[in-house]
């Protein structure tokens, strides 16, 4: 039997949401809605396509941070998105669009992932060791 479940940390809490996930099928049904292929979807999120084919076919979970961009991008709520089989039973309600504090703090995000990935750039090129300890290779 297999049970889906998303870890969501939240404040240094862990929540378990344990239930049905359409994920993977809203994906694949959302992104031939809108007409855009693997590798656009992979370049607009910063992804590689084997990471957006992995999430089709449900072998991973988007990040949460990258699940909230894809549902904003899809126009669709996160939950929706989530626990509903959009092709099937449609949206339960109109999206809500991003305040400009949603989009503050999208672009706040992106520094930090730049700035995150730099620093981890920075480790592999001084200290090989540190960078294998702390699966940076």
């Amino acid at each position: 039997m297999i049970v889906n479940f998303l870890l969501i940390y939240f404040n240094d809490t862990r929540y378990i949401v344990i239930g049905a996930m359409y994920i993977n099928k809203n994906l694949k049904y959302l992104r031939n809605m809108k007409g855009v292929t693997q590798d656009q979807v992979a370049e607009i999120f910063g992804k590689q396509k084997a990471a957006i084919s992995a999430y089709e076919k449900g072998k991973n979970i988007p990040p949460v941070d990258v699940l909230i961009k894809l549902a904003q991008f899809f126009e669709v709520s996160l939950d929706d998105f989530v626990f509903r089989d959009i092709e099937k039973e449609g949206t339960s309600a109109v999206p809500v669009k991003p305040t400009p504090e949603d989009e503050a703090l999208t672009a706040l995000l992106a520094r930090m992932e730049k700035r995150v990935a730099m620093l981890e750039g920075k480790i592999r090129e001084r200290d090989v060791e540190l960078a294998r300890e702390l699966g940076l290779e």
